[in-house]
Parts: structure tokens; sequence; C-alpha cells
């Protein structure tokens, strides 16, 4: 009997589309195509496997890529705990009502921690500086605050975004043109 690569893979994906003689001619002859079925079983095993969700941004960045724009959603993260054995805090890290000059900053990033935002809420304004992993410009892009959905084009990240004071963000999306 003459057994294809298709009859190997229907064996292993999908027995039901086989005639009962090549089943069971392939079941007789396992051996012989014990490489090709252990193939197939591993590509099996590989498709029911979750892919890592650092893969799927990947991905995600090389579509976006390839239609011209790369959307980045960051989010505000959490002021860190302050640690008892530390002899210098940075502005950055200060406690919430410690506050010299009137001045905050919140911190933004993004779900792989590729793009960082700082937020400095000053009592005049507010300053977006946005910084790319790889200390690389980042130019062209469009930068849109949440819950206002106030946008801003911007040239470079070589200077900041400057904000009213009283805007509220919780959520800053980065579209890279």
């Amino acid at each position: 009997m003459n057994i294809s690569e298709k009859d190997i893979f229907n064996f292993v994906f999908s027995p039901g589309k086989l005639s009962n003689e090549v089943k069971t001619y392939i079941n007789n002859n396992i051996q012989d195509f014990e490489e090709e079925i252990h193939l197939f079983e591993n590509i099996q095993s590989d498709l029911n496997r979750p892919v890592p969700d650092e893969i799927i941004s990947q991905i995600e960045d090389r579509i976006s890529n390839i239609n011209g724009n790369k959307v980045i959603e960051l989010y505000k993260t959490p002021t860190p705990a302050k640690t008892e054995n530390r002899h210098l805090t940075l502005a950055a890290e200060s406690e919430p009502g410690y506050n010299p000059n009137n001045i905050s900053v919140d911190t933004f990033w993004d779900k792989n921690s590729n793009y960082m935002v700082k937020v400095i809420n000053a009592a005049e304004e507010k300053k977006l500086i946005i910084f790319e992993n790889g200390n690389s410009f980042i130019e062209d892009f469009t930068i849109k605050i949440y819950p206002s959905t106030k946008t801003f084009e911007h040239i470079s990240n070589e200077e900041p975004v400057i904000l009213d004071k009283n805007e509220k963000i919780e959520k800053i999306v980065i579209t890279i043109h």
C-alpha cells in the first residue's frame, strides 16, 4: 500500500479522515512510519502549548510595524514601598505628602516594560517625558491621554510633552507613525 505524508498527518491530527484500511495498515507497520509520526506528534504537542505573552507581544509589534503604526499602551505603576535601610530617596520615589517644591512624579509603563513615561506634576503644568528601553529616539508620534482622550502630536521624545496642570491621567497611548 502507498502511504503519503498527508496520510501520516491525518493519522496524527485527524484519524477520522482516514479509511479503516489505511489506519490498519499504518498501525500494523508503525515502525516504518515512526519518525514521521513522532514529528507530527511533536507538532501537535507544540500547537496545544500556550504561547507566552512575550511572544504574542513580539508578534503584535511586528504586525503593527507592517501596518505602519506602533501602538503602545502605558499604565500608571504604584509608588514603591519605602525601604528602611535606604539613605537616599529620589524625587520620583518620594512619599506622598513630601513635596518641598510642590512637585510629584508618576510613572507609566507598557506591559512589556519597553516604554516608560514619567509625568512630572508641577504647580504650573504637567510634563510627560517619554523613554524607550533602548534609549533610542522616538520620532513622529501621537500621545492620547485617558480618560479625557485628548490627543497631542509630537515630533520627538527629546522634548517633553506639556499638559495642563489639571489634566487627569489614568492611561497613556503612544502611536508611533
